[in-house]
């Protein structure tokens, strides 16, 4: 897990372009995975546990579908004009 830390911390701030969000979320994903099944024993196959860490998955997907990263393009041509 120090190791997985420490490569996210090393890949921020390389400059990785498009890929810095792709690298960071593969990185993320396999720190869940060992604290999946390394802290929580999902390995055990306990028809609860897996209920459980399902429900929590499904709510997370849930989440994670109400907000979307805002197109490039439109963000590129975004102006912003305050007037006092």
């Amino acid at each position: 897990m120090l190791a997985l830390l420490s490569l996210t911390v090393l890949l921020a701030y390389q400059p990785l372009g498009a890929f810095n969000l792709a690298v960071a979320l593969l990185i993320a994903s396999v720190k869940a995975l060992i604290v999946g099944i390394v802290f929580m024993e999902l390995n055990e196959y306990s028809g609860l546990k897996l209920a459980f860490a399902g429900a929590g998955f499904f709510w997370l997907s849930i989440v994670a579908s109400r907000y979307r990263l805002p197109n490039a393009a439109a963000v590129s041509t975004l102006h912003v004009s305050v007037t006092a």
